[in-house]
């Protein structure tokens, strides 16, 4: 008996269990397989699977659950109502057919995965309650509530799972058996737990007959019939599912295989597995010569190595493949592919698959090649065009500018990009060209030339200048682009200027030019002439023509002397040949000609009429014979240079002096016969005054032919053409060795003769010299005799005796100076230059003249300019002449007794150096006397001899200076002259 409290324990047939497992793993395992039907399928057909398979999966899940309350063995009968168990099996179909759905979606996230797994979980949980439901036996169902929470939490848990694994292998492509099988086994684990886990919550208590109604019970072979049945449903369903995928498997294999790509398939170590048929009909092999590895062999040998590497690295990275290489063609040729291999991952992100495709893309890289290599070339045109290039769309604004924009408007391509092209034209042109260009929008007409219009464009810096222009069309996807090319026509406008103004000259030329030019053609005949031309034979050009004349035949009468004249002009290359010429009056005259032949067949004939000039060569030939003739015989020696310092000409004279030949003489030869002591001063003012274009004169010594070195003055003088060119030089050389001689004869007696002034001067001053003398002797001896009786006195006076013998040296120290000064103004000497100042030169003379001017009852007055340069000359030479000055007013103003005796002395500065003026207060001298007053031997004095005036004026003109006289201002006359002063070279000479 069984207690009525007691709970009735169950036992669980393990054999059973372990049926009812499989099954699970057996639903599992073609809900998997299902699902990736269903994902495969679309429209209808994806209905149909999904309803096949929910109906299977659900028979399988109910079939497994039925099957584990089978294995439960409770020792009390148990029956089940059949309408329940439908119903719990209708629950697990409608479960299975939300995991399908759920898992065949495209995407899945996590709110759609978990609200997917609770309504499979509880559905599932439902199935299983609702079966237990279904049971009918003498005891009371009593449950967990834990354990059936934990069991529908394992429901959902698992569901969850079962959708994740069912997602992630839905893609057919993705699992494998293994794989497949794992994941349901995992799965029918899963779901046996949570049965077994519900069954574990359930507990049963006796209880009173239950109601069997509708309830049936199962017999043994009943309950094999359950697992008979699942299984059939799930190999039908898996059956179905692989007869469907196979079919689908060949549908694709057609596809690819009559697709026009080349395909193939490799697998995950880069094994390849598969070629379509395509592929094997281009390289025209067996899939057995290419298979695996053997694919290279069709590769170019030269490309294998780097392809062969890059796939081994993308299979060692999994990275995408992608190569260009030479595929052989199936006749040979070696065509470049694009090989593109791509990887098919699992959830774990491992390769499972390689798939490949080639695409000959041999037409493609010509073409882009020869697009490319257009392009270049069209974008090096563009580049390089010294033309502005632009390009603009359908609103006018600037698409495109080349670098030559920048040269000839001033923009940089960039500042014009989206710009209207109207920033390139004149404002009084913008409208015309906005204006004209919507029309030709809206109607096609242009309202201008396209092609070569000249207009006027505007730089950027304000600046107006004319371009051509020339624009092109073309559409470019559905708008139109206008291209430009834009040329500065400044310089062609220049050009054509010019050129019109050369014509002009040319036309000025030809009409005007002093010369012959005649234009004949391909044929021979005349086909122009200047007036020159005509002028010169007589004949106009329509005469000519009129007349049907031959010109050679008139012109050259002589058929031998025309014949020659022809050959020489068939043979012409421009050179200038003198011919004879017989004009239309009868006359024949001389004419240089030349004759080109230009590149079209035509000639030109250049002629002058050189009758005069060929007499004026004749003219001048002579005339330069007659001048050979006359320097030849002249007394002097002639030579003559050239424009580069070379002696082109010596005459006879010359060569006879020399002894030397004319061309020892020619160049510069002449030099060697020069003194070396005066050749380098020689040539320098040779070469100075050339370069200056100045006449020289220089003296140097020159070798005569018997060896004798004679003094000769050489004198030079530039010659000029009319024009004013410069030709050379001519010059002529004179021996002046007797003339120097006689020269240095003459300055010794002029130095003699200004002694004898001198003297005769001492003489006239004798008295004023012997009273200059006395004066200082007499001191002397009385000092002497004062010394004497201080030193006789007792005791002797000393100190009075001393200062006696100083006054006694003083004074014969006076005569002394008076006596040095009157031997200096009498001494033969040459003549000492040295800086002299002028001032200390007159006080001296005053000094020698003074007893004389005292005597005499005359007043000297100076003026001596305290700030007058030093002078460079002979002290005695200037005191002679200042002496001789004195002198002459002293004599001058003897006869004066109604006026002043006064005698005025001046020094000043002067442009030419220093002014000395002796004025005194005479009577003056005589008009008619004064232009003979400084010649030698001119006196008014009785007594005088008439040399010291002479005298005096070589002397300052010695010097450099100059010596006149004017009459003063009121009375007598004032004698002046001046003295240069002294410079640097004359203190490096004193």
């Amino acid at each position: 008996m069984i207690s009525g409290n007691a709970v009735i324990n169950g036992s669980y047939d393990y054999g059973e269990v372990a049926r009812s497992i499989l099954i699970a793993i057996a639903a599992s395992y073609a809900a998997l397989d299902l699902a990736g039907r269903v994902t495969a399928a679309s429209g209808w057909t994806r209905v149909a699977w999904l309803s096949a398979g929910a109906g299977a999966m659900g028979i399988g899940i109910w079939a497994m659950h039925f099957k584990g309350m089978l294995a439960f063995h409770l020792p009390v009968p148990v029956e089940y109502h059949w309408p329940t168990v439908l119903a719990s099996l209708f629950v697990a179909v409608l479960a299975s057919a939300v995991a399908l759905y759920v898992a065949s979606r495209q995407k899945m996230g996590p709110v759609a995965a978990l609200a997917g797994s609770i309504f499979m979980g509880t559905g599932i949980a439902g199935m299983h309650y609702i079966g237990m439901a279904a049971m009918r036996l003498p005891a009371v169902t009593r449950f967990s509530a834990l354990l059936v929470a934990c069991s529908i939490l394992l429901a959902i848990l698992f569901s969850l799972i079962a959708l994740l694994m069912a997602f992630g292998l839905r893609e057919e492509t993705r699992w494998s058996v293994p794989r497949r099988l794992g994941s349901a086994t995992v799965m029918g684990v899963a779901v046996s737990a949570m049965h077994y886990t519900g069954m574990a919550a359930a507990s049963f208590i006796p209880a009173s007959p239950p109601d069997l109604s509708y309830a049936v019970s199962i017999p043994p072979f009943g309950n094999s019939g359950v697992v008979i049945v699942a299984l059939i449903v799930f190999v039908a369903a898996i059956a179905t599912s692989s007869v469907d995928r196979r079919r689908s498997e060949d549908r694709l294999r057609f596809v690819i295989d009559t697709a026009p790509a080349m395909l193939h398939s490799a697998r995950p170590d880069g094994y390849v597995d598969f070629f379509n048929k395509r592929w094997l009909e281009y390289v025209g092999v067996s899939l057995e010569e290419i298979w695996g590895w053997q694919w290279p062999n069709v590769i170019h040998p030269e490309d294998v190595v780097d392809v062969a590497g890059k796939w081994r690295s993308s299979v060692a990275t999994g990275r995408p493949f992608e190569a260009e290489a030479r595929l052989r063609r199936a006749d040979g040729e070696y065509r470049l592919m694009l090989l593109r291999k791509v990887p098919l991952r699992d959830e774990a992100g491992s390769v499972v698959k390689w798939y490949r495709s080639a695409i000959d893309i041999e037409d493609r890289k010509r073409a882009e090649e020869e697009l490319k290599g257009s392009e270049e070339r069209h974008r090096v045109i563009v580049e390089a065009a010294s033309d502005a290039v632009i390009s603009m769309d359908e609103s006018g604004g600037i698409l495109l500018a080349n670098p030559a924009t920048t040269r000839i408007f001033g923009y940089d391509p960039v500042e014009l990009i989206g710009k209207p092209l109207t920033v390139l034209m004149p404002e009084l042109m913008r409208k015309l060209h906005e204006a004209g260009f919507r029309r030709y929008l809206a109607t096609g007409q242009r309202h201008l030339n396209w092609q070569g219009s000249e207009v006027t464009a505007l730089h950027k810096n304000g600046q107006e200048f004319p371009v051509e222009v020339s624009f092109g069309e073309m559409t470019s996807n559905g708008h139109k682009v206008f291209t430009g090319f834009i040329r500065d026509i400044s310089e062609k406008r220049r050009a054509e200027g010019e050129l019109r103004k050369q014509k002009e000259i040319f036309q000025k030329i030809f009409e005007n030019v002093p010369v012959t030019i005649s234009f004949v053609g391909q044929d021979g005949q005349l086909e122009l002439m200047n007036p020159e031309g005509e002028r010169t034979i007589g004949w106009t050009l329509e005469e000519i023509r009129k007349q049907n004349l031959d010109l050679f035949a008139e012109i050259y009468p002589d058929p031998q002397y025309r014949q020659t004249v022809l050959d020489r002009i068939a043979a012409s290359t421009g050179e200038w040949a003198d011919r004879k010429v017989r004009v239309r009056d009868g006359r024949v005259i001389d004419m240089a000609v030349a004759v080109v032949h230009l590149s079209d067949g035509t000639s030109v004939a250049i002629g002058r009429d050189i009758t005069e000039l060929k007499r004026a060569e004749a003219e001048l030939r002579e005339s330069e014979a007659r001048f050979r003739l006359v320097a030849d015989s002249a007394p002097v020696m002639i030579w003559m240079s050239g424009t580069d310092k070379l002696r082109t000409y010596f005459n006879k004279p010359w060569l006879d002096f020399t002894g030397r030949s004319i061309d020892r003489e020619l160049g510069n030869g002449w030099a060697e016969a020069v003194d070396s002591e005066d050749l380098q001063r020689c040539l320098d003012t040779y070469v100075q005054s050339f370069d200056r274009r100045e006449a020289f004169r220089m003296e140097y010594r020159l070798r005569r032919h018997d060896g004798e070195f004679r003094l000769v003055s050489d004198t030079g003088v530039p010659r000029f053409n009319p024009d004013r060119s410069f030709t050379g030089y001519i010059g002529s050389c004179i021996d002046v060795t007797d003339q120097r001689r006689a020269e240095e004869h003459l300055r010794r007696a002029q130095e003699d003769l200004a002694r004898v002034s001198r003297v005769v001067a001492m003489g006239e001053l004798a008295a004023a010299i012997a009273h200059e003398v006395n004066q200082p002797l007499g001191a002397v001896v009385t000092n002497a005799s004062a010394s004497l009786r201080w030193l006789a006195g007792q005791p002797p006076n000393l100190g009075e005796a001393r200062e006696a013998i100083d006054r006694t040296v003083r004074d014969a120290n006076r005569a002394s100076e008076v006596i040095v000064r009157i031997r200096a103004l009498l001494q033969k000497v040459p003549p000492q230059m040295e800086q002299l100042d002028v001032n200390v030169v007159i006080r001296e003379v005053l000094t020698l003249a003074g007893n004389e001017l005292l005597r005499s009852g005359i007043a000297v007055q100076t003026d001596l300019a305290p700030d007058v340069p030093n002078v460079f000359g002979d002290r005695v030479q200037l005191q002679q002449v200042l002496l001789n000055l004195i002198l002459n007013g002293i004599d001058a103003m003897r006869t004066i007794t109604h006026r002043p005796r006064e005698l005025r002395i001046k020094s000043a500065k002067h442009p030419d150096g220093v002014l000395i003026q002796v004025h005194d207060s005479g009577d003056g001298v005589n008009p008619e006397q004064a232009n003979h007053i400084f010649e030698p031997f001119f006196t008014t004095k009785p007594q005088g001899i008439g040399i010291g005036l002479s005298v005096g004026r070589s002397i300052v003109e010695a010097h450099g200076g100059r010596l006149w006289f004017t009459p003063g201002p009121s009375h007598g006359v004032v004698f002046q002259f001046t003295v240069p002063k002294a410079d640097t070279s004359d203190e490096r000479a004193a």
